[in-house]
């Protein structure tokens, strides 16, 4: 995984797989691991977004939805995700 900036200054969070050994847990296993970082960064981006005074309200979700992809490869992104008891 990798973040970046594209060439109109978006940022952009890619993961790169080859295509050797290419399946669907391999590709489900990338998905969950990029749902697992948008989750971590959703709140401190809302913050971000919203600028030091406050700025324009932005909307934080609070706790992470759930997703099912990530639940499927819980192992593999385990160090990810919160456990359900919050540690």
């Amino acid at each position: 995984m990798k973040f970046a900036l594209s060439d109109d200054e978006r940022i952009v969070l890619a993961a790169e797989l080859p295509l050797a050994g290419l399946d669907r847990d391999a590709l489900g296993r990338a998905v969950a691991r990029l749902v697992a970082v948008c989750d971590l960064l959703a709140g401190p981006s809302a913050r971000w977004l919203a600028g030091p005074a406050g700025g324009r309200p932005v909307t934080s979700p609070g706790a992470a939805p759930h997703h099912p992809v990530v639940d499927r490869y819980a192992a593999d992104v385990a160090e990810l995700v919160e456990s359900p008891g919050g540690s």
